[in-house]
């Protein structure tokens, strides 16, 4: 079909350019088929009818997509494929439109076998087909929420995740969650499977399962039933509370939803920062439950919160450097959604049930009644305020916010919250942006909070950040952050680091210089202090396929006194079926030598990282994981995988790639974004929940083979936990070219030439241009006069060079007993010309 569309396209310009050029021809919407093409001029007028057009398909008024089709001289219309360039319309909608207009209809009013059309009408001047249809007054306005899917996709996803950090002299923190993600009708069921271990004084070992639950989504509307966590889902944005939300309840939520609005959500506003003096580990930690942990290098650099949950909420930040636990702090997280629909005010969520555990061993469910509301009101388009309260029990907890967008470059939040036990709490954040970077200003006060480094005892802790970011020029960024810790904590008092960042060409490789100078907090006094400079060099080669640094600087060491140090690294990117990237270091400095290592793994069952480091003080080890793999099952199909999308994924399409290229390298792309290798056999594509959409295969734009993918596109329409199971097809074809006669050996033009691989239509001298399967060698001609028959592609007669066989003339009567399927041409084995 792509040698059609060539031959087509080019005529229907040409002929379009021309009718422009008629002034004195009538408006189109006043005129028939035949009245319009009769002001054609006559070279044109025989080249219109029976031939492949491209056309613009447009229904009430919107568009639908390109395609081709052929128009008559009776003045009847029919489609023969979309051309696949995009659509807002889902692929659904799509294809029950192709099969509507798939078989001839006239133009005009309909009468008959309508499926919903009023009327058709082409415009020669655009080349348009206009569809009207008995729906035209509910398209008047967009849809506020996407429409739920009739069957929803029965189906489950399982997320299984391992983060685990220690060493020989730290404690062991370690987490694996299994969550299960599933959908029944259209009700979405969710579960939590959690085994961590804290590395508090207890170090004690927790086995619960946090949440399990069903959730039903309305335009709206969200009703949650089982036992569950109290959050904030959609766009309510919940105000801070001393001592946090509730743990597990079973019972019952519900409130506003906006998961099945029309809109997207905000990426993450507010970066996390750490400073490390010497090579560690950083780990971050929600409610005791390490979330994530990362190995840095020295300086100051910005913490991967890409996976973090949206919301903004509390974590706490650990900085583990040579086994020892030198920074702790608790920093805020700020993943708002959008929100200005002043038409809906007001969003909520209210909870209530028993405070218990599900199953496993959580020794802080009470069994006590816990109610709850959260309550946002959108006073302008760009403030908005909420109040949110809990009792669990005998305590009570009352927080308020305000989150106000004061103009398109600055944003500021405030919340303050009180608890039944834990006091008065307070939190400020200050965003401003410019054309040249951002500042971010945060101050929090949290009442009676627990210090790190003294189990047991509590103290109220206030803390204050200003990072800013500024960029030069295209090469040149400049980054600065300050923090101020009062009230207990490990490193308590005023810190300030100061980096500029210079990026260039050296010796024809991207190169980048960094500077950087720190003046903050050494251990558990603020009046030790550790002050330092940093030098430090980094080279991609390769294009960027190899990498190595170098840093050199000074700081001070443990004893108060000056410490020189030089570190070097490399790294190195792999095409392997397991690791697909590694790197090391070694840094020297008085104590001795240090070394690093990580390798970050990408395989078709799972994926994730590992590191590990030598302290040059003490020679004691450290290292951790993160390793991530997913399942999905459903629509008869069992799949696992480790693809990078696969972490979020929500609903999914199993597809199964049956191929006779096994080399060949085929991507499955969203239409909303996302795209995925596969692999021959069984793979796991994420697709986005709630919304209609489709998959598009096909093969890599550098160096696509002869081959089609059948099929080319494929439509979902999944509810949250939902399923479906496809199978496709990748044929190794060659372009068969051809003329059709009839029996009198004139040309034929508007014949139907169809095989497995693809189909095309004659043009008016007869000629064709398809794509055949090299393993199923048969074609099928379709024509008025003809009637219809099968034509086999046999060995000895025809020329081929390359993937391009020369048919000749080919005729064949209309398809009777007594006239077997003609046996006309030849399909050489593969590899082989002739």
């Amino acid at each position: 079909m792509k040698h059609a569309e060539r031959f087509a396209i080019p005529l229907a310009a040409v002929m379009s350019l021309a009718c422009l050029g008629i002034n004195a021809a009538p408006k189109p919407s006043d005129l028939s088929l035949v009245a319009q093409v009769a002001h054609l001029p006559p070279d044109f007028k025989d080249q219109f009818f029976g031939l492949p057009r491209a056309m613009r398909i447009e229904i009430d008024g919107v568009f639908l997509s390109d395609a081709m089709g052929v128009l008559t001289r009776d003045g009847e219309v029919q489609l023969i494929e979309w051309m696949e360039q995009g659509s807002a319309v889902s692929g659904g909608e799509l294809a029950r439109w192709l099969q509507a207009l798939s078989r001839t209809r006239p133009l005009g009013p309909c009468a008959l076998e309508c499926d919903g059309v009023v009327a058709l009408h082409y415009d020669l001047q655009t080349s348009t087909l206009l569809i009207a249809t008995s729906a035209a007054e509910h398209r008047t306005s967009p849809a506020r929420h996407y429409r739920l899917p009739e069957r929803g996709g029965a189906g489950l996803i399982v997320h299984n995740a391992l983060n685990i950090a220690g060493g020989s002299d730290t404690k062991l923190a370690a987490r694996y969650t299994v969550d299960l993600i599933g959908s029944v009708g259209q009700w979405t069921a969710v579960g939590t499977l959690l085994g961590a271990q804290s590395v508090d004084e207890s170090r004690r070992e927790r086995h619960l399962v946090p949440r399990l639950y069903a959730q039903r989504e309305t335009a709206g509307r969200f009703l949650r039933v089982g036992g569950f966590t109290p959050d904030a889902p959609g766009r309510v944005r919940m105000p801070r509370l001393s001592g946090g939300l509730s743990d597990t309840i079973m019972g019952v939520m519900a409130g506003s939803s906006d998961a099945l609005r029309v809109g997207g959500s905000t990426p993450s506003m507010v970066p996390l920062h750490i400073t490390p003096t010497r090579p560690g580990v950083v780990e971050v930690f929600r409610d005791g439950v390490l979330l994530y942990a990362q190995s840095v290098d020295v300086g100051l650099q910005t913490i991967n919160t890409r996976n973090l949950p949206s919301g903004i909420y509390e974590v706490e930040v650990r900085l583990v450097e040579d086994g020892q636990l030198v920074s702790a702090r608790n920093e805020l997280v700020y993943k708002p959604s959008e929100w200005g629909d002043i038409e809906q005010r007001w969003r909520y969520a209210v909870y209530a049930g028993q405070q218990r555990s599900l199953f496993g061993s959580d020794s802080r469910a009470t069994g006590d009644l816990a109610t709850g509301m959260l309550l946002n009101y959108l006073a302008h388009p760009r403030l908005i305020v909420g109040t949110a309260l809990q009792q669990v029990g005998s305590r009570r907890s009352l927080g308020a916010s305000l989150d106000w967008s004061a103009s398109e470059v600055s944003k500021i939040y405030l919340g303050a919250s009180h608890g039944t036990r834990v006091g008065l709490g307070f939190d400020a954040q200050v965003l401003l942006f410019y054309r040249e970077g951002t500042v971010s200003v945060g101050f929090g006060a949290d009442g009676r909070s627990r210090v790190a480094t003294s189990p047991g005892s509590h103290q109220r802790q206030r803390n204050g950040t200003i990072t800013w970011a500024h960029r030069w020029d295209a090469r040149t960024y400049l980054s600065a952050h300050a923090v101020h810790n009062e009230g207990g904590g490990v490193r308590a008092g005023t810190g300030i680091d100061l980096s500029l960042t210079h990026q260039r060409k050296l010796f024809g490789n991207d190169a980048s210089v960094g500077f950087a100078v720190f003046d903050r907090p050494a251990g558990l006094s603020a009046v030790r202090r550790d002050r330092g400079v940093n030098l430090s060099l980094s080279l991609a080669l390769g294009g960027g396929v190899r990498g190595y640094g170098f840093s050199a600087g000074m700081r001070s060491a443990q004893t108060g006194e000056r410490d020189r140090y030089a570190a070097f690294s490399a790294r190195q990117q792999l095409n392997h079926s397991l690791l697909n990237q590694v790197g090391g270091g070694v840094t020297m400095d008085r104590h001795g030598i240090g070394l690093n290592g990580i390798a970050q793994m990408q395989h078709e069952r799972f994926a994730g990282d590992a590191f590990m480091q030598r302290s040059s003080l003490n020679g004691g080890w450290t290292g951790g994981a993160n390793l991530y793999s997913a399942m999905a099952l459903g629509g008869g199909g069992l799949a696992m995988s480790g693809q990078p999308l696969t972490g979020t994924a929500e609903a999914g399409v199993i597809v199964d790639v049956n191929t006779d290229l096994p080399g060949a390298e085929i991507r499955a792309h969203d239409i909303h974004g996302g795209s995925v290798v596969l692999r021959p056999g069984r793979n796991f594509v994420p697709v986005t929940a709630y919304r209609e959409g489709k998959l598009q295969f096909d093969f890599d734009a550098t160096a696509a083979p002869s081959a089609v993918v059948q099929p080319s596109v494929v439509s979902y329409h999944l509810n949250k936990g939902g399923v479906d199971h496809q199978v496709i097809r990748v044929m190794k074809t060659v372009t068969v070219i051809g003329r059709l006669l009839d029996d009198d050996g004139e040309p034929l033009s508007g014949g139907r030439v169809v095989n497995h691989a693809g189909h095309a239509v004659t043009e008016a001298d007869g000629l064709f241009a398809l794509e055949v399967s090299e393993h199923h060698p048969q074609i099928k001609v379709r024509h008025a006069e003809l009637g219809e028959c099968d034509i086999t592609l046999d060995p000895g007669v025809g020329h081929r060079e390359g993937d391009v066989l020369m048919l000749g003339d080919l005729s064949c009567p209309a398809d009777r007993p007594d006239h077997p399927s003609p046996r006309v041409a030849a399909l050489p084995a593969e590899g082989s010309s002739r």
